[in-house]
């Protein structure tokens, strides 16, 4: 064993090699120091590179060490949250954008987590309904810049109501944080995460739509003609630019009308694929909307129709 500590092998050698490393006495010119992992091999270092060297492996020992701890830290966040962009996870954890996609294929490799285009989802969300899964990993960045800024908009105190879909969630994922406020959801994936955070979550009840996870039928209906809310966010499976937002089926186009009857406001919010696509069911027309966010891209004849209508257009760029 040399004078830093090395040379006897095994743990020893770890241990003293970590502490070198993190702020130990420094090699002096020419010295010799052998490594556990480098049998039979010596090492010679020169004052010119050892400082460098000393800043990568500190590094590298620093970022093993922790590793375990950042992949608890992720699956606890992604666990509350349900999903979150790269961006937002990194932020979280105060670590890069590189090192956290690193560990996230480790968390998904061991089933914590499902990486999605920009980010990363709870395996929960996708246990029942395959639809709902492929809607969850489509356009996740653009989904959350469009919730920032319909929630911009949203009171932080009161009764608003929520509606299910992948980009409403979005919406509801924000306001969870807000303590004061109330939300009544007839979205499953919603009432989830509603669990473990500070606003308060009320389900509509009523049964399950498998396809979108939401709540309808008679018992919704029948509660939702009970309450009022400041505003209710409604989400749309198409938009006809003349006639205005509709959706796939009548029970969940029965829960979109009762829920904008009881709001002082109306917000719609919808991804550019929806744009120009309409569903089976007409819901509402556009003069029941005081705001409409998306990231279409509309003409100055569809805008001007809006405009008519009393909808307050606003666009994100996608």
């Amino acid at each position: 064993m040399n004078r830093y500590g090395f040379g006897g092998g095994g743990a020893d050698d770890a241990t003293a090699f970590s502490a070198w490393a993190l702020g130990g006495q420094a090699p002096r010119p020419h010295d010799e120091m052998e490594f556990p992992a480098i049998r039979s091999k010596t090492i010679t270092f020169d004052r010119r590179w050892s400082l460098s060297l000393r800043h990568f492996l500190r590094a590298a020992f620093v970022e093993s060490v922790f590793a375990p701890e950042r992949l608890r830290a992720i699956e606890k966040i992604v666990r509350q949250k349900g999903r979150l962009t790269i961006g937002e996870l990194a932020r979280h954890l105060d670590s890069s954008e590189i090192t956290t996609r690193r560990d996230l294929r480790v968390l998904e490799a061991n089933g914590k987590v499902v990486r999605a285009h920009g980010g990363v989802l709870h395996p929960e969300f996708f246990q029942t309904e395959p639809g709902f899964k492929r809607k969850a990993v489509e356009a996740v960045e653009t989904k959350v810049v469009l919730a920032q800024k319909i929630a911009a908009a949203l009171p932080t105190r009161g009764q608003i109501f929520i509606d299910a879909g992948t980009t409403c969630l979005e919406v509801g994922r924000l306001m969870l944080e807000r303590k004061e406020l109330t939300i009544v959801t007839n979205s499953i994936p919603l009432l989830q995460l509603g669990a473990e955070v500070g606003a308060k979550v009320i389900s509509t009840g009523g049964e399950v739509r498998p396809v979108s996870l939401a709540l309808v039928g008679a018992l919704a209906l029948d509660w939702l003609q009970a309450l009022r809310f400041e505003v209710a966010v409604i989400g749309a499976s198409g938009i006809d630019p003349v006639e205005g937002p509709s959706t796939t089926e009548l029970s969940e186009a029965l829960v979109k009308q009762v829920a904008c009857s009881r709001a002082r406001e109306c917000f719609l919010l919808a991804h550019a694929s929806k744009w120009g696509e309409p569903a089976a069911v007409t819901f509402a027309a556009w003069g029941r909307f005081n705001r409409f966010v998306t990231d279409a891209k509309l003409t100055p004849a569809e805008k001007s129709r809006l405009q008519r209508a009393g909808v307050a257009l606003q666009t994100i760029s996608s």
